[in-house]
């Protein structure tokens, strides 16, 4: 009999806890008409999704861009939504430092800067590590992490302001980093750990640091994958070449991601949209988490990290991911 009664306290105790989580989480913030969004890397189609669904919520979203024709389609595209658009170089400070010009322009007493959505992301070559060169790695470094440093740098002040939140883009790599990746993993790996050791710096400002790690999209990124294995290899020096080749190990693996690109994509791949939604959740809740494990995937190297840190199942499944168990 007392077994009953503790098992059915246990039971409601723990369904009045879940249900605690689940409502403070699904809460929402009011008053969006005054809150920006900046969203940086909107000429992304994760970027320009995510604009489209916080518009038609009722953020006032700014939405930055590389090129002069990316600005063109974007003012096509939002024309009669709130958003406005503005060509930035995260690598380039003049060009950050006049952006916030612009940010700070469109602010008035009615309004704030309540969210950066940091989008940018490039993934140039994948391949072993005696393929690369030095080069690759600044490559990355410079536009997932120094990028989005500079953007934390430069608009950290506003965010105080606001109590706002910077939401930062990085990926299950970080949790468990893939073989042929390291220039990409190097520098998602630098931006966690910005993002963890600064998150109780912010938050002492009232501010949220937001991680969304999630596994492969369906991007472009995702689709030209053999593209980026041809160049490092196009690329390497002869005596790289002649080390691998005795293995087949460029043309095998080759194959494998043309085949990965060009045929139908796994279910476990992320859309576009998929994204834009947990960017969403993570501008519009009132207590948002600190990190959202995107998809299956996200969830299942979550599991992975916790369940199984250094044995057979993990390494056998970054074998099977990097697509080197030919067997």
């Amino acid at each position: 009999m007392q077994f009953r009664i503790a098992l059915s306290s246990s039971l409601i105790l723990s369904t009045a806890v879940l249900y605690g989580k689940y409502y403070r989480y699904m809460k929402k913030i009011d008053n969006l008409e005054g809150k920006y969004v900046l969203i940086i890397g909107c000429d992304s189609s994760i970027g320009f999704t995510t604009a489209k669904k916080l518009t038609n919520a009722g953020f006032k979203v700014i939405g930055t861009c590389l090129t002069e024709n990316a600005e063109k389609t974007l003012q096509e595209e939002f024309s009669g939504y709130n958003f406005h658009v503005i060509r930035v170089d995260v690598n380039d400070m003049n060009s950050i430092t006049d952006a916030k010009r612009v940010v700070l322009s469109l602010i008035d007493d009615q309004s704030a800067l309540w969210a950066i959505i940091n989008n940018v992301g490039s993934m140039d070559k994948i391949g072993p590590f005696d393929w690369l060169k030095k080069d690759d790695y600044i490559r990355s470094l410079d536009i997932n992490f120094y990028g989005h440093l500079n953007i934390l740098h430069t608009f950290l002040p506003l965010l105080k302001k606001s109590k706002g939140r910077i939401i930062t883009n990085t990926t299950s790599e970080v949790t468990l980093p893939l073989p042929h990746l390291s220039p990409y993993c190097t520098s998602k790996m630098a931006l966690e750990g910005l993002i963890m050791s600064t998150r109780p710096e912010l938050g002492d400002f009232g501010i949220h640091s937001i991680d969304i790690q999630h596994g492969y999209i369906r991007t472009n990124m995702t689709f030209n994958m053999h593209e980026k294995w041809k160049k490092a290899w196009n690329e390497s020096d002869h005596i790289s070449k002649t080390d691998y080749e005795s293995k087949l190990l460029f043309h095998k693996k080759y194959e494998n991601l043309k085949k990965f690109s060009q045929t139908s994509m796994p279910s476990f791949l992320l859309s576009s949209d998929d994204v834009a939604n947990c960017y969403l959740k993570a501008v519009s809740r009132k207590y948002p988490k600190s990190v959202y494990y995107l998809g299956f995937y996200g969830k299942l190297v979550q599991f992975l990290r916790i369940f199984s840190p250094n044995n057979i199942i993990r390494k056998k499944f970054v074998r099977i991911l990097s697509n080197m168990d030919n067997s």
